[in-house]
Protein backbone atom coordinates (compact mmCIF):
# COMPACT_ATOMS: atom_id res chain seq x y z
CA UNK A 1 0.00 0.00 0.00
CA UNK A 2 1.43 3.50 -0.54
CA UNK A 3 1.59 5.83 2.07
CA UNK A 4 0.54 8.69 1.20
CA UNK A 5 1.95 10.63 3.83
CA UNK A 6 5.31 12.23 4.95
CA UNK A 7 7.54 8.98 6.89
CA UNK A 8 10.40 6.95 7.30
CA UNK A 9 10.82 3.87 8.14
CA UNK A 10 12.89 2.67 11.82
CA UNK A 11 13.75 -1.37 12.16
CA UNK A 12 11.18 -2.63 15.12
CA UNK A 13 13.57 -5.02 16.99
CA UNK A 14 11.44 -8.14 15.47
CA UNK A 15 13.14 -8.05 12.08
CA UNK A 16 10.26 -5.50 10.49
CA UNK A 17 9.91 -1.67 10.28
CA UNK A 18 7.28 0.74 11.85
CA UNK A 19 6.64 3.93 9.94
CA UNK A 20 7.99 6.82 11.91
CA UNK A 21 7.93 10.57 11.48
CA UNK A 22 10.74 11.65 8.72
CA UNK A 23 12.25 13.84 11.82
CA UNK A 24 12.61 10.42 13.74
CA UNK A 25 14.46 8.48 10.87
CA UNK A 26 16.66 5.18 11.93
CA UNK A 27 20.12 7.48 12.27
CA UNK A 28 18.06 9.83 14.40
CA UNK A 29 16.91 6.99 16.75
CA UNK A 30 20.37 5.28 16.62
CA UNK A 31 21.82 8.63 17.79
CA UNK A 32 19.39 8.57 21.18
CA UNK A 33 20.41 5.21 22.09
CA UNK A 34 24.17 5.72 21.40
CA UNK A 35 24.23 9.85 23.40
CA UNK A 36 20.92 9.34 25.68
CA UNK A 37 22.00 8.23 29.06
CA UNK A 38 18.86 7.41 30.61
CA UNK A 39 18.59 8.60 34.55
CA UNK A 40 16.54 7.04 36.78
CA UNK A 41 15.00 9.83 38.29
CA UNK A 42 14.06 10.74 34.26
CA UNK A 43 9.96 11.02 34.14
CA UNK A 44 8.54 10.41 30.25
CA UNK A 45 5.06 10.67 29.34
CA UNK A 46 4.23 8.05 26.42
CA UNK A 47 1.76 8.25 24.29
CA UNK A 48 0.78 7.04 20.82
CA UNK A 49 0.08 10.18 18.66
CA UNK A 50 -3.30 11.87 19.43
CA UNK A 51 -3.76 10.89 22.62
CA UNK A 52 -3.48 13.20 24.70
CA UNK A 53 0.29 14.17 25.23
CA UNK A 54 -0.27 17.76 25.68
CA UNK A 55 -3.16 17.71 28.34
CA UNK A 56 -1.18 15.25 30.55
CA UNK A 57 2.22 17.00 30.22
CA UNK A 58 0.41 20.10 31.00
CA UNK A 59 -0.85 18.30 34.13
CA UNK A 60 2.36 16.79 34.54
CA UNK A 61 4.11 20.59 34.50
CA UNK A 62 1.01 21.90 37.20
CA UNK A 63 2.11 19.12 39.45
CA UNK A 64 5.92 19.90 39.52
CA UNK A 65 5.47 23.48 39.59
CA UNK A 66 2.70 23.23 42.71
CA UNK A 67 -0.11 24.52 40.06
CA UNK A 68 1.62 27.27 37.81
CA UNK A 69 2.85 26.96 34.69
CA UNK A 70 5.15 29.76 34.60
CA UNK A 71 7.11 31.03 31.77
CA UNK A 72 8.13 28.01 29.98
CA UNK A 73 6.29 26.43 27.21
CA UNK A 74 5.39 23.30 27.27
CA UNK A 75 6.82 22.09 24.52
CA UNK A 76 10.35 23.04 26.21
CA UNK A 77 9.00 22.17 29.78
CA UNK A 78 8.86 18.82 28.45
CA UNK A 79 10.08 18.17 25.15
CA UNK A 80 9.47 15.78 22.52
CA UNK A 81 12.62 13.46 22.75
CA UNK A 82 12.56 12.39 18.98
CA UNK A 83 11.42 16.06 17.45
CA UNK A 84 13.94 17.76 19.49
CA UNK A 85 17.25 15.49 18.33
CA UNK A 86 15.60 15.07 14.84
CA UNK A 87 15.79 18.86 14.63
CA UNK A 88 19.50 19.17 15.85
CA UNK A 89 18.56 20.27 19.17
CA UNK A 90 21.40 18.02 20.93
CA UNK A 91 21.22 20.07 24.51
CA UNK A 92 18.23 18.27 25.64
CA UNK A 93 20.62 15.39 26.28
CA UNK A 94 22.11 17.26 29.06
CA UNK A 95 19.40 18.87 30.69
CA UNK A 96 19.50 18.80 34.89
CA UNK A 97 17.80 16.47 36.84
CA UNK A 98 15.02 15.65 37.24
CA UNK A 99 14.45 15.61 33.36
CA UNK A 100 10.98 14.92 31.67
CA UNK A 101 10.24 14.07 28.13
CA UNK A 102 7.86 13.13 25.87
CA UNK A 103 8.09 10.19 23.35
CA UNK A 104 5.96 8.55 21.03
CA UNK A 105 7.93 4.95 20.67
CA UNK A 106 6.34 1.54 21.00
CA UNK A 107 7.75 -0.43 24.01
CA UNK A 108 10.70 -1.86 22.50
CA UNK A 109 12.28 0.66 21.03
CA UNK A 110 11.56 2.96 24.11
CA UNK A 111 15.13 4.42 25.67
CA UNK A 112 16.38 2.93 28.70
CA UNK A 113 12.74 1.30 29.55
CA UNK A 114 13.98 -2.39 30.05
CA UNK A 115 17.58 -1.31 31.94
CA UNK A 116 16.58 2.11 33.99
CA UNK A 117 14.86 2.59 37.05
CA UNK A 118 13.42 6.06 35.11
CA UNK A 119 9.14 6.22 35.11
CA UNK A 120 7.26 6.20 31.93
CA UNK A 121 3.87 7.35 32.09
CA UNK A 122 1.43 5.61 29.37
CA UNK A 123 -1.47 7.48 28.35
CA UNK A 124 -3.80 5.40 25.91
CA UNK A 125 -6.84 6.56 24.22
CA UNK A 126 -9.35 4.66 22.62
CA UNK A 127 -8.62 3.85 18.56
CA UNK A 128 -11.34 5.11 16.98
CA UNK A 129 -11.29 8.69 18.49
CA UNK A 130 -7.19 8.66 17.60
CA UNK A 131 -8.04 8.06 14.54
CA UNK A 132 -10.05 10.59 13.54
CA UNK A 133 -7.60 13.11 15.71
CA UNK A 134 -4.98 12.21 13.74
CA UNK A 135 -6.82 12.73 10.32
CA UNK A 136 -7.40 16.72 10.72
CA UNK A 137 -3.73 16.74 12.41
CA UNK A 138 -2.18 15.27 9.50
CA UNK A 139 -4.41 17.46 7.10
CA UNK A 140 -3.02 20.18 8.12
CA UNK A 141 0.40 19.90 9.79
CA UNK A 142 3.54 19.82 7.83
CA UNK A 143 5.17 16.66 9.81
CA UNK A 144 2.02 14.60 7.92
CA UNK A 145 1.66 16.65 4.56
CA UNK A 146 -1.69 14.22 4.14
CA UNK A 147 -3.94 14.90 0.92
CA UNK A 148 -6.28 12.34 0.80
CA UNK A 149 -9.92 12.15 2.20
CA UNK A 150 -11.54 10.00 5.83
CA UNK A 151 -11.83 7.04 3.67
CA UNK A 152 -8.36 6.51 2.32
CA UNK A 153 -7.26 7.55 5.70
CA UNK A 154 -8.65 5.27 7.80
CA UNK A 155 -7.57 2.51 5.87
CA UNK A 156 -3.95 3.77 6.63
CA UNK A 157 -4.92 3.36 10.14
CA UNK A 158 -6.29 -0.24 9.79
CA UNK A 159 -2.93 -1.38 8.20
CA UNK A 160 -0.48 0.84 11.20
CA UNK A 161 0.88 2.98 8.14
CA UNK A 162 0.68 5.71 10.88
CA UNK A 163 3.84 7.44 12.25
CA UNK A 164 4.83 4.94 15.19
CA UNK A 165 2.80 1.91 13.50
CA UNK A 166 0.04 0.14 14.25
CA UNK A 167 -2.49 1.49 17.28
CA UNK A 168 -3.15 -1.90 18.57
CA UNK A 169 0.83 -3.16 18.68
CA UNK A 170 1.77 0.40 20.28
CA UNK A 171 -1.02 0.25 22.91
CA UNK A 172 -0.98 -3.58 24.15
CA UNK A 173 3.25 -2.91 24.14
CA UNK A 174 3.48 -1.40 26.69
CA UNK A 175 -0.20 -2.60 28.40
CA UNK A 176 1.62 -5.65 28.85
CA UNK A 177 4.82 -4.42 29.89
CA UNK A 178 3.04 -2.23 32.43
CA UNK A 179 2.05 -5.40 33.89
CA UNK A 180 5.24 -6.17 34.95
CA UNK A 181 6.97 -3.28 35.84
CA UNK A 182 6.15 -0.99 38.65
CA UNK A 183 7.82 2.09 36.80
CA UNK A 184 5.03 2.11 33.81
CA UNK A 185 1.64 3.74 34.90
CA UNK A 186 -0.74 3.18 32.04
CA UNK A 187 -3.87 5.75 32.25
CA UNK A 188 -6.67 6.11 29.61
CA UNK A 189 -7.30 9.39 28.33
CA UNK A 190 -10.94 8.88 28.53
CA UNK A 191 -10.23 8.30 32.78
CA UNK A 192 -9.19 12.26 32.76
CA UNK A 193 -12.41 13.18 31.30
CA UNK A 194 -14.86 11.44 33.40
CA UNK A 195 -12.60 10.68 36.98
CA UNK A 196 -10.37 13.60 36.68
CA UNK A 197 -9.42 14.21 40.59
CA UNK A 198 -9.04 10.69 41.01
CA UNK A 199 -6.65 10.10 37.92
CA UNK A 200 -4.55 13.27 38.39
CA UNK A 201 -3.96 11.84 42.04
CA UNK A 202 -3.32 8.67 40.61
CA UNK A 203 -0.34 10.50 38.40
CA UNK A 204 0.89 12.95 40.95
CA UNK A 205 1.29 9.51 43.28
CA UNK A 206 3.46 7.73 40.98
CA UNK A 207 5.59 10.63 39.84
CA UNK A 208 6.26 11.74 43.46
CA UNK A 209 4.44 14.89 43.81
CA UNK A 210 1.92 14.70 46.47
CA UNK A 211 -1.55 16.71 45.98
CA UNK A 212 -3.16 19.09 48.89
CA UNK A 213 -6.67 19.58 48.23
CA UNK A 214 -6.08 23.19 47.16
CA UNK A 215 -3.17 22.24 44.80
CA UNK A 216 -5.68 19.65 43.02
CA UNK A 217 -8.61 22.19 42.50
CA UNK A 218 -5.59 24.32 40.86
CA UNK A 219 -4.78 21.75 38.48
CA UNK A 220 -7.93 20.30 37.45
CA UNK A 221 -8.92 24.29 36.97
CA UNK A 222 -5.55 24.66 35.00
CA UNK A 223 -5.91 21.38 32.73
CA UNK A 224 -9.38 21.69 31.80
CA UNK A 225 -9.36 21.50 27.81
CA UNK A 226 -10.74 25.08 27.70
CA UNK A 227 -7.67 26.42 29.76
CA UNK A 228 -5.22 24.39 27.80
CA UNK A 229 -6.38 24.68 24.50
CA UNK A 230 -6.72 28.69 25.77
CA UNK A 231 -3.10 28.73 26.85
CA UNK A 232 -0.69 29.81 24.12
CA UNK A 233 2.44 28.41 25.95
CA UNK A 234 0.27 24.93 26.00
CA UNK A 235 -1.56 25.00 22.79
CA UNK A 236 1.23 25.44 20.76
CA UNK A 237 1.09 26.08 16.74
CA UNK A 238 2.89 25.25 14.01
CA UNK A 239 2.67 26.91 10.49
CA UNK A 240 -0.27 25.28 8.54
CA UNK A 241 -0.05 23.58 5.42
CA UNK A 242 -3.27 25.81 4.52
CA UNK A 243 -1.95 28.41 5.32
CA UNK A 244 -1.67 30.24 9.22
CA UNK A 245 -1.29 28.80 12.14
CA UNK A 246 -2.49 24.74 12.73
CA UNK A 247 -2.79 24.43 17.44
CA UNK A 248 -1.81 20.98 18.88
CA UNK A 249 -5.30 20.72 20.34
CA UNK A 250 -8.57 20.32 17.65
CA UNK A 251 -11.70 19.16 20.42
CA UNK A 252 -10.49 16.95 23.09
CA UNK A 253 -13.80 14.83 23.07
CA UNK A 254 -14.66 11.24 23.57
CA UNK A 255 -16.93 10.14 20.55
CA UNK A 256 -16.44 12.36 17.82
CA UNK A 257 -15.90 9.25 16.14
CA UNK A 258 -19.25 8.78 15.73
CA UNK A 259 -19.45 11.46 13.17
CA UNK A 260 -16.51 10.35 10.91
CA UNK A 261 -16.97 6.20 10.54
CA UNK A 262 -19.39 4.79 8.06
CA UNK A 263 -21.16 1.62 9.44
CA UNK A 264 -18.93 -0.69 7.23
CA UNK A 265 -15.93 0.74 9.16
CA UNK A 266 -17.11 0.57 12.39
CA UNK A 267 -17.95 -3.16 12.03
CA UNK A 268 -14.63 -3.80 10.43
CA UNK A 269 -12.88 -2.25 12.93
CA UNK A 270 -14.88 -3.45 16.00
CA UNK A 271 -13.82 -6.88 14.33
CA UNK A 272 -10.46 -6.03 14.62
CA UNK A 273 -10.63 -4.54 17.83
CA UNK A 274 -12.47 -7.75 19.17
CA UNK A 275 -9.54 -10.02 17.77
CA UNK A 276 -6.87 -7.91 19.14
CA UNK A 277 -7.80 -6.94 22.66
CA UNK A 278 -9.28 -10.34 23.38
CA UNK A 279 -7.97 -11.58 26.90
CA UNK A 280 -6.00 -8.95 27.30
CA UNK A 281 -8.24 -7.39 29.69
CA UNK A 282 -7.71 -3.94 28.64
CA UNK A 283 -11.05 -2.14 27.64
CA UNK A 284 -11.87 1.61 26.31
CA UNK A 285 -15.03 3.64 26.23
CA UNK A 286 -16.08 4.76 22.86
CA UNK A 287 -18.58 7.61 23.80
Amino acid sequence: MKIPLKHTFVRDGKGGQIVFPEFASQSVIDQINRDFVVRDDDLFVVTYPKSGSSWIRQIVHLLVNQGETGDVNLREALPYLERFVGYGKYDVFERPSPRRYLSHCPYQLMFGVQNSRANYVYVARNPKDCAVSTYHFALEHPDFAYTGNWDEFFELFMAGYMHYGLWFDHVLGWWQASQQADNILFVKYEDFHRQRAVSIMQLADFIGYPVTPALLAQVIQKSSFQSVAADPKSNLGRASLQGGEVKHLRKGEIGDWQNYFTAEQNHRFDNLYQERMAGTGLEFIFA
